[in-house]
C-alpha cells in the first residue's frame, strides 16, 4: 500500500468522524462507510456493534472452487481476520499475506477453528477461481491440522464485492481510484460478529501488535482460551466412550444442590407492565434469576437465548418462575421493558417476568442477597467498546421454594463449551428442585 493510499484511508475514516460527531445525514445507505465509536490511536478503530449484521450474505468462490455465502457460511457465529488483495499486486499485497500467515499460526493457539481467516480479491474479473486457486497456493497451505483457523481466499461478482468494500468501509471516494487495485490500502479487520466486537487494524504495525488487538477484539481472556474449549470437548468425548467421568460432576443426576446462601430482601421493581414486581407471592417457586447488559451484544444474546430455552422446558410447570433484568437501560427503563417483552414475544402473565430496577438497588440485592460482585466502572482504556462503562457480574442464580440460592452460573461465557456446561448444569438442578414434591415453604 502506498503513502497516498493510506492517507487517503485515514482522510476517509477522518470524515466519517465528523459526520457522526456532527449529526449530519448520510445519503446512499450502501455507499456509507461504517459508523466508528473509537480514534486511530494505538491503531485500532472500533466500530458499532451491529455492523457485522448489516454485512450483505453475498456468494462467493473460495481458492477451492467452492461456492460459499460470505456471512452465513464465513462470518456469522465466529471471529473472522479479512483482507483485501489482488493477485498481480507487488506492493503490500505479499506483506499482508506473510503477517497473515504469521498471524494465523498463532491464532491457532488461543482461537482454533473457531477463527477464519478471509482474503478477498479487489480485481475479480481478472483474479478468477483459477487464478486465486494457484495464487492461494503460493501464499499458504492446507493443512490437516484439526485446531489451525481456515483461510479463505475469495473471488466473485465485481459489482457484489465492490458494494461489500463500501459497506466495510474499504474504498477511495474518487471513483477512478476506487477501481483502481493498487489503491485499495493493507488495512485488517478484525471481528467477532457472535459478541458484536469489530474493529480496524493498521496493516503497518507489527504481528506481535496485531496479536494484541485481535485479542482484545475477540473477546477471549486469559480464563477462556482455546485450549480450555478443546478440553472440554474431548472430556465429552471420553466419557461418551466410557473412557472418562461425566463432565457435569460426580454428583449423580438426582443429587441436592448445594444452599449457597438466604435471599434476604425482596427484589424491589417494575415489570414489563409498569406494576410492581411480585416479589414475595413467588415464594414457594423455584426461581431463575438473569441479568443483561443491553449495551453488551454477547451477554445479552447469550441471556436471551437462556430465556427462551428455559420457557421452552419449564415454563409451563407453575411452580417455575423466570426474573429477567435488564441493566444499562439508562432512564427510560419503564418504555424499554415493554419494546423488549413485545420484541421478545413475552407476556406477562407467562413464566418470565422483566423487572426494570434502579441500579443503587440492582447492586445491594446483587450483592447482598444473590451473592454476585458488585458492578465496576470500567476504565476507558480497557473498554472493548465506549458503551462498555459498567462490569456486571452477569451469572444466573437460582433460588429454591424456600428462598435460598442454591447456585450461580455461568451462562454466558465468551466460550461456547463453558456456557453450554453451565446451562446443561442449571437445568439439571431446576428439574431437581421441581420434583421435591416435599419441599415447603419456610414459614
Amino acid at each position: 500500500m502506498n503513502n497516498h493510499s493510506y492517507n487517503h484511508l485515514c482522510n476517509a475514516i477522518a470524515l466519517v468522524l465528523s459526520v457522526i460527531l456532527s449529526s449530519a445525514p448520510l445519503s446512499g445507505a450502501e455507499d456509507v462507510a461504517p459508523d466508528y465509536l473509537g480514534t486511530a490511536d494505538d491503531g485500532l478503530l472500533l466500530m458499532r456493534r451491529t455492523f457485522g449484521d448489516k454485512l450483505e450474505d453475498i456468494t462467493m468462490t473460495n481458492h477451492r472452487g467452492e461456492r460459499v455465502k460470505f456471512f452465513s457460511d464465513l462470518v456469522r457465529g465466529r471471529i473472522v481476520l479479512i483482507s483485501f488483495f489482488y493477485t498481480n499486486c507487488q506492493d503490500s499485497c505479499p506483506l499482508t499475506n506473510r503477517k497473515m500467515a504469521v498471524l494465523r499460526r498463532m491464532m491457532r493457539e488461543e482461537f482454533g477453528r473457531s477463527a477464519t481467516l478471509i482474503s478477498i480479491s479487489v480485481d475479480p474479473e481478472r483474479d478468477t477461481p483459477a487464478v486465486i486457486a494457484k495464487y492461494a497456493k503460493q501464499q499458504t497451505f492446507e493443512t490437516a491440522d484439526p485446531d489451525m483457523p481456515d483461510w479463505q481466499f475469495l473471488t466473485g461478482d465485481a459489482a457484489e464485492i465492490a458494494r461489500l468494500r463500501r459497506m466495510m468501509g474499504k474504498y477511495e471516494f474518487e471513483e477512478d481510484a476506487d477501481l483502481d487495485p493498487a489503491k485499495h490500502g493493507s488495512s485488517l479487520m478484525i471481528g467477532n460478529q457472535a459478541t458484536g466486537r469489530w474493529c480496524m487494524l493498521n496493516g503497518r504495525i507489527s504481528t506481535e501488535g496485531l496479536m494484541t488487538r485481535i485479542r482484545r477484539i475477540a473477546g477471549w481472556t486469559e480464563q477462556q482460551r482455546y485450549h480450555d474449549m478443546k478440553a472440554s470437548v474431548h472430556a465429552w468425548d471420553a466419557f461418551r466412550e466410557g473412557r472418562g467421568p461425566n463432565p457435569l460432576g460426580e454428583m449423580a443426576s438426582d443429587a441436592e444442590p448445594p444452599v449457597l446462601d438466604e435471599v434476604s430482601e425482596a427484589l424491589a421493581a417494575t415489570t414489563q407492565s409498569g406494576r410492581e414486581l411480585p416479589w414475595d407471592a413467588m415464594r414457594g417457586k423455584v426461581r431463575v434469576v438473569t441479568s443483561l447488559y443491553m449495551p453488551c451484544g454477547h451477554g445479552s444474546a447469550e441471556g436471551i437465548e437462556l430465556m427462551k430455552q428455559l420457557n421452552i422446558e419449564f415454563g409451563k410447570n407453575p411452580d417455575f418462575q423466570q426474573i429477567v433484568i435488564p441493566l444499562g437501560l439508562g432512564k427510560s427503563v419503564a418504555s424499554a421493558l415493554g419494546s423488549l417483552a413485545k420484541s421478545w414475544g413475552l407476556q406477562e402473565k407467562g413464566s418470565c417476568l422483566l423487572a426494570g430496577v434502579k441500579p443503587e438497588h440492582y447492586r445491594l440485592f446483587a450483592v447482598r442477597s444473590l451473592g454476585l460482585e458488585p458492578p465496576s466502572a470500567v476504565a476507558p482504556q480497557n473498554r472493548v467498546l465506549p458503551a462498555d462503562e459498567v462490569e456486571y457480574d452477569l451469572r444466573t442464580v437460582l433460588i429454591d421454594q424456600n428462598g435460598r440460592v442454591r447456585g450461580r452460573f455461568q451462562v454466558n461465557d465468551a466460550d461456547p463449551a463453558r456456557s453450554a456446561l453451565s446451562g446443561e448444569l442449571l437445568r439439571r438442578d431446576i428439574r431437581f428442585l421441581l420434583n421435591q414434591k416435599n419441599q415447603r415453604p419456610i414459614n
